[in-house]
């Protein structure tokens, strides 16, 4: 069941993106009914509900869907409450009893004859990594910083033990879809917590996505690497990116030349198209009226940039190439330029990529 198109007006509950299809096993039998232009998911089956199910597995999937809107929906919130940072100790033991409450009322459902073995079995592997994601997330949080909770050796150590229980080379893990790439940046965020230097030696040299990749290529299979991949190259490129990114996305191409995963791929290709328009810019000069200020680098406060104008107005824009809004303010220079021309300021632009990046945010600077 898929979210309705964006112009049907949102009513009722919010709705949840979920799909039926991968607990459906052949011979299963269910009925969809739907009433009215707008459809949610059933969360209580009712006969005055949205949308019915009935059939083999339909009490599993009402349960489930109660189980995505009140915990399972959003990972990018903080699970403080769920947890008692102050027994790093218990936390591993506390996971295993989430899980077992959470998976409660499946084995219910099982016993009663109202889901099949193989509901059961997919179920089980969705809420147990759901819920070690969930865990991890909350230590990762609150190992770091000045006043961290949780030492920093016990951070790894506990996540060591979740990925332990719940290994990225399970293809397992493919059953928490919607929440896959949050569970990979745990697991790199581990590999960091445990050697950093890699890491800011790949971001200097702006090859960081590319190590990253290949961490999770050499830990895990290669039908969860497709999956990810693909997700992952369509999130870093979504708002431009490098030559490396497009090599990236041509070596992927290369190794799964029938890629599955259509719903990323589509716009990825879209994606690394606008990459290699904006990189045609690079043997091209900068307009005549665009200077690029002379030792930029050496400049490392608001007050000594603007020394360097004697006094005069500025009008400063800080911006970079991965930054939404500014991509979308930047399609309207014209009358940003008519403002500052009229109140005769100065305009200037300070790009906050990465070093790495220099290329990259000259080229998007000459092509816009």
């Amino acid at each position: 069941i898929r979210r309705p198109p964006r112009s049907t007006p949102r009513q009722g509950r919010r709705q949840r993106q979920m799909c039926i299809r991968d607990r459906l096993q052949p011979g299963d039998d269910i009925k969809i009914t739907f009433n009215g232009s707008f459809y949610e998911l059933p969360f209580e089956n009712s006969e005055s509900s949205s949308t019915i199910l009935k059939g083999t597995n339909a009490a599993g999937q009402v349960a489930l869907n109660q189980s995505m809107l009140e915990k399972f929906a959003y990972s990018n919130v903080s699970y403080d409450e769920e947890w008692d940072i102050s027994k790093p100790d218990e936390l591993i033991h506390a996971l295993k009893n989430t899980i077992k409450e959470d998976l409660s009322i499946y084995e219910t459902l099982y016993t009663k004859g109202e889901i099949n073995k193989s509901f059961l079995e997919k179920v089980t592997k969705f809420v147990g990594y759901e819920n070690a994601m969930r865990l991890g997330k909350t230590i990762y949080h609150h190992s770091q910083g000045e006043n961290n909770d949780i030492s920093k050796d016990e951070g790894i150590a506990l996540l060591e033990e979740i990925f332990s229980l719940y290994p990225i080379s399970s293809e397992d893990v493919l059953f928490i879809s919607n929440n896959l790439k949050t569970y990979f940046t745990l697991y790199l965020r581990l590999k960091e917590l445990k050697d950093d230097k890699p890491f800011r030696i790949h971001e200097d040299s702006g090859t960081l996505d590319r190590y990253k990749l290949s961490i999770i290529k050499q830990n895990t299979s290669s039908v969860v690497y497709e999956r990810y991949a693909v997700d992952y190259l369509w999130g870093s490129t979504y708002f431009g990116g490098t030559k490396d990114h497009v090599d990236l996305y041509e070596e992927f191409l290369d190794e799964f030349p029938e890629c599955k995963y259509s719903r990323f791929l589509s716009e990825l290709s879209q994606h690394i198209e606008s990459i290699k328009r904006v990189n045609k810019q690079a043997d091209i000069p900068f307009p005549e009226e665009t200077k690029v200020i002379e030792n930029y680098q050496d400049i490392n406060s608001v007050d000594e940039l603007i020394a360097r104008f004697s006094g005069t107005r500025l009008y400063i824009d800080i911006w970079a190439t991965w930054c939404g809004p500014c991509q979308y303010d930047h399609q309207h220079l014209g009358l940003l330029e008519e403002f500052v021309e009229n109140k005769e300021l100065e305009l200037v632009y300070i790009s906050v990529d990465k070093k790495a990046d220099k290329e990259k945010w000259e080229n998007y600077i000459k092509y816009n």
